[in-house]
């Protein structure tokens, strides 16, 4: 029978080799973390470019026409509000000029809100 201070240090022995082992698996763990984050941050920066880039498009279910949207109309044609090309909200009149309302936004339409329909009439169907 052995000593304990024997046994301790074959114990000790023993364990060196898996000690090795689980400290490369650790510098391998923490060499594929580092590349997650990398790869992570790579891609939340696609992500925002592509939600800016999206936001600036103008969707299906709008056309755009001198700086306003107009929704369009199932049987053709669009209806008569103008929207803010940003908020997507119908704009309102306010002392003849078209405001969107939004706080912190108050794009103006480019015209005046008397010429509203002679606007919405220069509207090319395939817009």
């Amino acid at each position: 029978m052995l000593s304990p201070i024997v046994e301790k240090f074959l114990q000790t022995l023993a364990d060196a080799p898996t000690l090795a082992v689980a400290h490369e698996r650790l510098a391998l763990a923490r060499e594929l973390l580092e590349k997650m984050d990398r790869e992570n941050a790579r891609l939340q920066g696609e992500v925002a470019e592509l939600q800016r880039e999206l936001s600036l498009r103008v969707p299906r279910e709008f056309a755009e026409h001198r700086g306003v949207l107009w929704k369009r109309l199932p049987a053709g044609g669009v209806a008569e509000d103008a929207y803010c090309p940003t908020h997507r909200l119908a704009m309102s009149n306010f002392a003849g000029e078209l405001i969107c309302t939004v706080k912190n936004c108050g794009y103006a339409a480019p015209f005046n809100s008397g010429n509203v329909q002679h606007v919405r009439s220069q509207i090319p169907q395939d817009a």
